[in-house]
């Protein structure tokens, strides 16, 4: 994708600025490796972007809604992997002279109708033309992924013709091989017109994400500092509990216990303790793991198989922390520890 404004100075009527993107695409498209050259107000993740109040047709009596207001060309959602859901998309025979059109978004759809159905309806933008609802298309996040998706209405190019628009190009090679390739392109129409904010859509979305990978990578480094102190604890606490017991154990052993059964109950009352330690830590994390909901993306705050790992893990250190111990203290001499006794 790529921003190109055209100066109001010299690109006066609409006539000349659609002549001029015409042009634009035309020369593109016969790129090697290009396989859609698309037009489009404001790109996702692109950032900034033109929105504004709709109102639909028999909710009149309601409010205003706020939308952002997109303008593209014909085989723009082909382009970005879009489908149309419902209805169909730009056609080329949508044109200033043609009945005004418009597709809306899911969100959008199914604000005003249960199965997302508005086709044949019509929307209105501010004070402008009632536009016909043809088509319905998914939701698009626009600047980044957490953001909360907002109801989108596009409107074919020809009857909102925009001097500063995206160029959407979808190759089937390397995307940075071809961008050579349109700058040149874009220059002989006009060589004062610079290509800005060049670049993939998927480098767009990482830089949409740069703070809540920071964010995240802070957290996880101290959640695992974090963890590796709970794990040294329990090792330590339960360690040191079966250690100052070894006289205990062996006595046990001089009374005729089995090894077996010195461990089954040094074992038992460690896993005790440490599946209540668990259970309350559970319960705590789980009411604070909340306030971080806002980071956290294709996951809850309270994710069951994070909260299993962990608990799993902690359980089986304060095992380990039981076991090692354990089997010294069931190898120490009966008569050893009746001494000291």
């Amino acid at each position: 994708m790529a921003r190109v404004a055209l100066p109001e100075t010299r690109y006066k009527d609409k006539a000349e600025t659609e002549s001029f993107f015409s042009e634009v695409r035309a020369r593109v498209s016969s790129l090697p490796g290009v396989q859609a050259v698309e037009l489009c107000q404001v790109v996702p993740f692109s950032g900034g972007g033109h929105g504004g109040a709709f109102t639909v047709e028999g909710f009149e009596h309601q409010q205003s809604k706020v939308a952002w207001l997109r303008s593209t060309t014909p085989g723009y959602f082909e382009a970005m992997g879009m489908p149309v859901l419902k209805g169909r998309a730009f056609e080329s025979s949508d044109t200033e002279k043609s009945l005004p059109v418009a597709i809306v978004d899911e969100t959008l759809a199914r604000r005003y109708s249960p199965d997302g159905d508005l086709l044949g309806k019509r929307i209105r933008l501010g004070d402008g033309p009632w536009l016909t609802i043809v088509g319905v298309v998914p939701n698009v996040k626009n600047r980044k992924l957490d953001e909360e998706a907002w109801p989108y209405v596009y409107r074919p190019y020809s009857q909102w013709v925009r001097r500063e628009t995206m160029l959407v190009v979808r190759s089937s090679i390397d995307p940075a091989s071809i961008v050579a390739g349109i700058r040149q392109e874009v220059a002989k129409l006009d060589p004062e017109i610079p290509l800005s904010d060049v670049s993939t859509i998927e480098q767009a979305m990482n830089r949409s994400l740069v703070t809540a990978r920071l964010t995240n990578s802070l957290l996880v480094g101290f959640a695992a500092t974090a963890l590796l102190l709970a794990v040294t604890g329990i090792y330590g606490v339960m360690s040191l509990n079966v250690t100052n017991r070894r006289n205990e154990f062996g006595i046990r052993l001089a009374l005729g216990a089995q090894t077996s059964n010195v461990l089954k109950l040094i074992l038992g009352q460690g896993l005790r303790l440490a599946v209540i330690g668990v259970a309350l830590g559970l319960a705590g994390a789980i009411a604070f793991t909340r306030l971080l909901q806002g980071l956290l993306f294709g996951i809850s705050a309270s994710d069951p198989l994070t909260f299993a790992v962990i608990a799993a893990l902690l359980v089986g250190v304060a095992l380990l922390a039981c076991w090692i111990p354990a089997r010294r203290a069931t190898k120490v001499d009966p008569l050893e520890a009746l001494r000291s006794e």
